[in-house]
């Protein structure tokens, strides 16, 4: 019986990393039958500049191996990470994705659970942060749908350029760490759970964030081999085989 929620995070498909898209089928092969919903909570893709990326074949092959399972009527939901520059509905709805926007709360048994990336809430310096409040105003988003495609292409591989040789070289294991309370707002507005990913690091913030009947959940990045959170039977489970 599907019955089990199922959220990734940070997959960073791209060209460069096949196995990585290899890694995602062989587990769509093995969890779709018991899956309710699959949720990836943010950067799909080591960069996206709109439904035009899918002109490049390299970069639509893995959407094209997703669309048999959706099409079967598995639900795969994406959330917008700080790579997802736009990552909408005209790039996941030809192939039977659902497009959530940045952030997602919703009701499953009777838990109200809340899915956000995590970047604008992870403690990195504020001029990152505006930066990235820059990169996916409003005024960029258009801004990427009205450009040529190679001029998208070459500013937001730029941008991961920088970004590896900013953050590349760190160990997730000894990387900075999450302040729960930077996610007190969902809790305040009625969130009972809250999953995010962003730092790669997979770990249950429960018990720091210290608030009874509340659950704080990072799921970790699939760089380094495939990670996940799971819900069943009224229990989440962070696993990494």
């Amino acid at each position: 019986m599907a019955n089990k929620l199922f959220f990734l995070a940070d997959l960073h498909l791209c060209p460069e990393h096949p196995e990585r898209a290899d890694a995602f089928i062989q587990f769509l092969h093995r969890h779709a039958p018991e899956a309710h919903a699959i949720y990836i909570v943010g950067d799909l893709f080591d960069y996206w500049v709109g439904a035009k990326q899918c002109r490049i074949p390299a970069w639509e092959e893995p959407l094209a191996a997703i669309e048999p399972f959706t099409r079967q009527g598995l639900r795969i939901a994406v959330i917008g990470g700080n790579r997802d520059y736009l990552l909408d509905p005209p790039s996941l709805e030809p192939y039977g994705l659902q497009s959530l926007g940045m952030e997602h709360c919703f009701r499953h048994d009777g838990h109200r659970i809340c899915i956000v990336h995590g970047h604008m809430q992870f403690p990195d310096p504020w001029h990152s942060k505006l930066f990235l409040r820059f990169i996916q105003s409003r005024a960029m988003r258009a801004a990427a749908r009205t450009v040529p495609l190679w001029a998208s292409t070459s500013v937001a591989g730029a941008l991961r350029r920088w970004r590896r040789l900013i953050v590349g070289s760190k160990d997730p294991e000894r990387a900075e760490r999450y302040d729960p309370a930077a996610f007190r707002p969902y809790f305040d507005a009625g969130a009972q759970v809250v999953i995010c990913g962003h730092n790669h690091w997979a770990h249950d913030y429960t018990e720091a964030l210290a608030r009874p009947g509340c659950q704080l959940l990072a799921v970790g990045g699939w760089v380094h081999g495939p990670t996940w959170l799971e819900y069943a039977q009224g229990t989440f489970r962070l696993v990494q085989p």
